[in-house]
């Protein structure tokens, strides 16, 4: 739920547990349970490490086809907002496109440059 959540660009906490309320795709991925924002962000902070691997493995797929021609639109993209909110780290960028089912991203500032 986290994964798809960034993929859809709801990143806070609130805005997924509100998410877990109002959308049908968000309550599937979640089994109908409906945690509050705290109980989320805890899970994320108890989980940062895994959900690191599975952003990587996510990109490692992406690499692996045909996706991995947006990779330079996405690094601009991140040097852009790099550069526009520099308080702000860029941790990584992704573009969905669910009406055609495909995910590309870019992890982190060190791919992002």
């Amino acid at each position: 739920m986290l994964l798809y959540g960034y993929c859809c660009g709801v990143t806070s906490s609130r805005r997924l547990a509100q998410a877990l309320e109002d959308h049908v795709a968000f309550r599937f991925l979640a089994a109908n349970q409906q945690p509050d924002f705290r109980t989320i962000n805890d899970c994320r902070k108890t989980r940062l490490a895994a959900l690191e691997g599975l952003f990587v493995e996510v990109l490692r797929l992406c690499q692996a086809t045909r996706l991995a021609t947006y990779w330079p639109q996405l690094r601009a993209y991140a040097a852009a907002v790099r550069q526009a909110r520099p308080d702000k780290p860029v941790l990584g960028v992704g573009v969905n496109r669910i009406g055609r089912g495909e995910v590309a991203m870019v992890q982190g500032p060190q791919q992002a440059n």
